[in-house]
Parts: C-alpha cells; sequence; structure tokens
C-alpha cells in the first residue's frame, strides 16, 4: 500500500537527502503501529528510549551544555514510515496529560494533529526538559515515561495503537565538543557572525550583491599546535555537515530577489582548514559553502522557529518541518517582509529548489583582491551598469537606505542595501544599481587583540576580528541564475565581522 509521506517535501535530491525521518513508533504491533508515532526523536535504546547527551544537536533542542536536556515531543498519525502497516485512518488520539500543560518539566505544550484524519499528519511538539542530577550536573536525569493511545481503521476493522516513549537526559561525555588541544592550548575558536555589518555579493550583474549573513551564523574551529606561552599559532581543522559540530552556516536566510521571495540554505562543502594567532588575532581559513536557493512561498519566505529570541527553543511554524523543534540561532531584518525573522537550521524551506551557488571561500583578517577587468574563468563582463558599464559613483536608492558603521573603521559610516548587506558602489548611470569595478575588486579585513592577551592564561578570550574574501564563483548550470539575475561564473566578494571566542573547556560569553 503506497501512502503520502508524513511531511510533503520538494522533491529533490537536496532535500531528500537530510529527510531521513526521526520517529519512535512506540511498539505494539506492526499493522496498527503507524497509527499514531512520536515524532521528532530516534530511539538510542530498544525501541521506545530516547537517552541524549546533555548539548547533543541530534537530541537535545537546544544544543546547549546547560545541565538538562530539551526534548521536541510531537505527535504524528497515519505515518508512512513504519514498514508493514495498513491504518487508513485515526479517530482519536490522547497522550499523557502532563504534555498538555505547562510547568517546570514542560515549558511548551503539545498541540495533538486535528481528529478524525485520513491522511497524514502532525501535530505541534511539546518542549519537554528533563535536567541532570547532582550538584555538578554529573549524574543521569529521572526516566521520563510517556504513554499514548490512538484509534482508527486498518484493514477495514477497526484498530488500536497503544505506544510508550522513555525520555532519558545523560551529562556530556564529549557530544559536541572540539578534542582537547594536545599541545595544552585552547581547544576552540568560535565566530559568530555580527547582526549588521555583513555583505555578500555574488556574481557581476549587481542583482544579488549586498546580501547579509544571518547574525548569530556560527563557525566553530578545533585548535592544536597552540600552547600556553610559547606558540600562539593555532592549525585549525574541524569537520562539517550533520552529525559535526558544523551542520550548516547559519540558518536559512530570506530574502527578496527582483521581487521574489527566495530563500538560501548555506552548507558545508568539506571541512574548515587555516590558522589563528592568539597573540595578535589573526584569522586565516579555507573552506567552501554550498548555499542552496529556493524560490519560496511570498508569505513565508523561509519557515521561522517560534522561540522569543536568539537562543530560545520553540517549533517551526511552516515548512516540512512544522510543528518540529527548533532553536532560534539567528535573526535578520527582511524590509519586503517588513519583519525580523527568527530562524533555525531546523526549520528547513518549502518551496521550488532552483539551483546551488558553489562558494569556496579563503576568509582572512588581512587584504583580498581580484585584478582586471575578467578576473575569472568564463566571466562576461565586468559589471551590470548600462551604457559604457561605468562603476564608482556614490550609492543611493535601495542601494542606501541608512548609513550603519564600517566594521573595520566604526568612525566612518557605509550604505546599507535594502537586502540588509553593505554598498561598496554603484554604477554611474543607475547609482541603486551596485556593482564591481572594472579594474580591481578588493576587500579589506581586520584583526584584533584578543582579550586578555596570551599569554596571560585566562579562558576564554574574545575579540572582534573582520574576514573578508574575493573570489571566482562558478556557474551553476541554471540559466536563470546565471545570466539573468547573479552573472556567473563571476567575481563574488564576501565582508563578515565576527565575534571570536578562544577557549577550552569554558563557555563562551
Amino acid at each position: 500500500m503506497t501512502r503520502t509521506p508524513v511531511r510533503t517535501v520538494a522533491a529533490t535530491i537536496l532535500l531528500a537527502a537530510a529527510t531521513a525521518h526521526a520517529l519512535v513508533a512506540g511498539g505494539g504491533p506492526a499493522v496498527t503501529d503507524c497509527l499514531a508515532v512520536w515524532d521528532g526523536m530516534t530511539a538510542t535504546k530498544g525501541a521506545i528510549a530516547v537517552a541524549c547527551r546533555d548539548g547533543d544537536p541530534a537530541c537535545d533542542a537546544d544544543s546547549q551544555q546547560d545541565g538538562a536536556c530539551t526534548f521536541g515531543v510531537n505527535v504524528c498519525v497515519l505515518a508512512s514510515d513504519v514498514d508493514g502497516c495498513s491504518a487508513t485512518a485515526a479517530t482519536s488520539l490522547t497522550t499523557s496529560p502532563i504534555l498538555g500543560r505547562t510547568g517546570k518539566l514542560v515549558t511548551q505544550a503539545l498541540t495533538l494533529p486535528t481528529m478524525p484524519a485520513t491522511e497524514p499528519a502532525c501535530g505541534s511538539a511539546a518542549l519537554v526538559r528533563l535536567a541532570l542530577r547532582g550538584t555538578s550536573h554529573s549524574k543521569a536525569s529521572k526516566r521520563l515515561v510517556l504513554r499514548m493511545r490512538a484509534k482508527g481503521t486498518a484493514g477495514g476493522r477497526t484498530a488500536r495503537d497503544s505506544d510508550r516513549l522513555t525520555l532519558q537526559c545523560l551529562p556530556n561525555a564529549g557530544q559536541g565538543e572540539c578534542p582537547p588541544n594536545p599541545t595544552g592550548g585552547p581547544r576552540e575558536l568560535r565566530l559568530v557572525a555580527a547582526d549588521t555589518g555583513t555583505d555578500l555579493d555574488n556574481g557581476w550583474t549587481g542583482v544579488a550583491h549586498n546580501f547579509p549573513i544571518v547574525g548569530g551564523s556560527t563557525l566553530r574551529a578545533c585548535l592544536s599546535g597552540c600552547d600556553a606561552s610559547t606558540t600562539s599559532t593555532c592549525t585549525v581543522s574541524s569537520e562539517t555537515g550533520r552529525g559535526t559540530i558544523n551542520p550548516a552556516f547559519g540558518p536559512p536566510l530570506p530574502l527578496f530577489v527582483l521581487g521574489a521571495a527566495t530563500c538560501l540554505v548555506n552548507e558545508y562543502d568539506g571541512p574548515i582548514t587555516g590558522t589563528t594567532d592568539l597573540a595578535t588575532g589573526a584569522v586565516d581559513l579555507t573552506l567552501a559553502l554550498g548555499s542552496a536557493v529556493w524560490f519560496a512561498p511570498p508569505g513565508i519566505v523561509c519557515p521561522q522557529c517560534s522561540g522569543s529570541a536568539r537562543g530560545d527553543t520553540g517549533v517551526c511554524t511552516a515548512g516540512p518541518d512544522k510543528g518540529r523543534a527548533c532553536r532560534v540561532e539567528g535573526t535578520v531584518l527582511v524590509s519586503d517582509a517588513n519583519q525580523v525573522f527568527k530562524l533555525s537550521s531546523s526549520c528547513r524551506p518549502d518551496g521550488t529548489f532552483l539551483a546551488r551557488l558553489q562558494i569556496p571561500l579563503h576568509v582572512t583578517t588581512t587584504d583580498r583582491a581580484l585584478e582586471g577587468a575578467l578576473p575569472c574563468a568564463g566571466q562576461l563582463a565586468s559589471n551590470g551598469c548600462p551604457g559604457a558599464g561605468v562603476c564608482g559613483a556614490s550609492c543611493t536608492g535601495d542601494a542606501c537606505v541608512s548609513q550603519v558603521p564600517d566594521p573595520v573603521d566604526p568612525a566612518t559610516t557605509r550604505c546599507l542595501d535594502r537586502k540588509g548587506g553593505l554598498s561598496q558602489t554603484c554604477c554611474a548611470a543607475t547609482t541603486s544599481l551596485p556593482c564591481f569595478p572594472s579594474d580591481r575588486i578588493e576587500r579589506t579585513g581586520k584583526a584584533t587583540t584578543p582579550a586578555p592577551a596570551w599569554p596571560e592564561p585566562t579562558y576564554p578570550k574574545t575579540a572582534e576580528p573582520v574576514l573578508v574574501d574575493v573570489f571566482c564563483e562558478p556557474a551553476t548550470q541554471q540559466n536563470l541564475l546565471d545570466t539573468v539575475t547573479t552573472g556567473l561564473p563571476g567575481a563574488s566578494a564576501l565582508i563578515l565581522p565576527m565575534h571570536a571566542c578562544y577557549h577550552d573547556t569554558e563557555s563562551c560569553p
């Protein structure tokens, strides 16, 4: 029997790779076990038990080592992911009463799917917080046993499904952490994007210039080779992707490009390598991003997380993960939608997948530049300026809706584009159109000395570097994106002011 999946998603390779369904069927005969399931979790012991390490992003919704685990407990009916099930309708559903009321244990109540149901449906997750025991949070929490009963139809007959779920929080045992630095220095550099002053310019047309990076987007770099007093230069090496400390570079970015609602998802394409200097704050990293471009529903753009502010847990409000637990990782103002979006990488986009931008980066706190009118192989033009293509005017209109401090020199200001990124220069004939000069494209970074100054042994040490890059971005082979919108292959540039934290086992502020 074929059944529509619990959550309908766009049929693309990109998203299909990420839709392995996390659920606990809860036990019972296979023929009725899909009638109701616990959604958003994966059993770790047996068929019904979920034991989670504090701070493990695979199961702890807040992803923080804070002495407790926050479980996102949702319920779905008529799930397609349970083999051998023949249920065709759900007529009633009840769960443990504790899930329906808020308090110290349940910080957000469960909303059940609407009954009766003849199609797959999910509710909205309860947020269940189980605290570790002991004065130093060294002991596992008590086990919480939840129950659920569903009634419906399977094989033309009345069917019942009784399920259990056991939750427990365990002390962290290295999950979500860099390994110790073998030479005795800090184990991690954590870089968090600033709320303002970021800028990503894609291609030569100028239409895809002045995109912001979502404030709060985080890069975590594991360190080795530096020590407490003799060697300040650290080697950087970090894995990326699902199951690592760098699952994605921040949450999806909502934009309107040429009036079209667009959601960009920045994922990593390979490891992060490079160096950083504890004494000077210099940072030099090589990494690659794959930015998935989605044409999105205008009223949604990118699905949001219902948490109140950055760091808060909630549930996804739309998209294929609607109702699942999330954590607000970053916020960004979208002027065309007239609202601040609260975003999470747990809330994947809906809509039509268009293409994937390949963004090869060598970000540094020094300077980066490309020379010449056509600096990249296959680039068709220097810029999208009309007429003679003169680029060098001050920006106006949507390319300069206000002035903000320059991240490298805060005593001066730069134009802020309506899209949220910084404007550099604009076309002489159309001063609202950003552009690249035809002779040299350059961006200037900045290193700031971490404090307390090395080799003073106190950690964490913090700094405010500005990372930059100018690079050649390859074509996507999608004509609308390459030719009409972005201008690829072509030159691209990035400005990324960051908050840096060097630490070992201490928490970053």
